[in-house]
């Protein structure tokens, strides 16, 4: 049991957090007030950057096509699944729908795509070439995308956004790049990864929360009600979102000739979306929608869930085919 709380801490601080800011938000109204989603983010671009390595990234570079195939699925298959399911929810729960179409625009994760990579022996090489090439481009691709999935029925200013999320999402990265040129803070940052990765994620969780608390205070003040069937359904549309472009990653990987490990490092960063950019995206420029980032939250936990399950798969079915190959090894001999 403790060995599972360990490995899942942040799923369990993640339901605890969303528990308690849907059950009591009035307690926290000026916490929620008070605390700066912006400046949240930068500190965690800022220290996602700063223990990304990237050493290795000239060795995948010197084949750029690959390179822009996975950036292009990184922002294509998720967005172009997410707008056909956001117009089911659209009549319905519009804040779901908006917050949908959000978190689908966004670029991968500056994290745990790189991490599922390497634990599924794919080439995490690649995967953080597609998380740097991916997160760096993602001030224009980003609100490129939200302005055609979400056409006239937001208004929304795409430059306006281009330059805010440069400042919030690229900019923090590219400075704590730079940092790592300095040997000292390499070596420092290699011994603080793990309390700097948990730093991160602690902050997370306090935009996770504040998000939740301020969405049911003004759900109260207007009288609203969320049902758990309206939980439930986008849940259902999130997980089935996520699936679908792990599924079309993967064939779309097969049918331009990639291997198996180009295709897991395809399939994780090109189906995994980065929350803190999605919450700041939806508390910045989509006021209004109190609840749009419960589908980012959800695909943020839809990821982790799903994608774990993913790596052991993996790993499976590479051990079958080395036993396989061994098997056939063997006969020859």
């Amino acid at each position: 049991m403790t060995r599972i709380l360990r490995q899942h801490w942040f799923l369990a601080a993640l339901m605890c957090v969303a528990i308690v800011g849907a059950r009591f938000p009035h307690p926290f109204g000026n916490y929620a007030d008070t605390f700066d989603t912006r400046w949240a983010v930068m500190l965690i671009m800022f220290l996602n950057g700063l223990t990304l390595e990237t050493s290795r990234l000239f060795d995948a570079l010197r084949r750029p096509l690959i390179v822009v195939v996975g950036v292009l699925f990184s922002f294509v298959f998720a967005a172009a699944f997410g707008y056909p399911a956001s117009r089911l929810l659209m009549a319905a729960y519009p804040d779901f729908s908006v917050g949908l179409l959000v978190v689908t625009a966004m670029p991968t994760t500056l994290a745990s795509g790189i991490i599922w990579t390497r634990m599924a022996n794919g080439n995490d090489a690649l995967s953080m070439v597609i998380t740097v090439v991916g997160n760096s481009i993602s001030f224009v691709l980003s609100p490129l995308i939200l302005s055609i999935t979400l056409g006239t029925a937001v208004a929304l200013q795409p430059v306006d956004m281009m330059q805010k999320l440069f400042v919030v999402v690229v900019f923090p990265v590219a400075v704590a790049q730079a940092l790592r040129r300095d040997r000292r803070v390499r070596e420092r940052t290699l011994r603080l990864r793990l309390p700097l990765s948990v730093l991160a994620q602690v902050v997370i969780l306090n935009i996770v929360f504040v998000g939740i608390v301020g969405g049911m205070l003004a759900m109260k003040e207007n009288g609203g009600v969320m049902s758990a069937s309206a939980l439930l359904n986008v849940v259902v549309v999130v997980v089935a979102v996520h699936l679908l472009a792990v599924a079309a990653c993967w064939a779309g990987g097969r049918a331009v000739g990639l291997n198996r490990p180009d295709r897991l490092s395809v399939i994780f960063n090109g189906s995994q979306k980065t929350l803190p950019a999605a919450l700041y995206v939806c508390e910045e420029f989509f006021p209004a929608y109190a609840f749009a980032p419960i589908p980012c939250v959800l695909y943020h936990v839809c990821q982790l869930v799903a994608d774990s399950w993913l790596v052991e798969w993996a790993k499976l079915r590479e051990s079958r085919r080395v036993a396989r190959c061994a098997e056939a090894g063997a006969e020859g001999g």
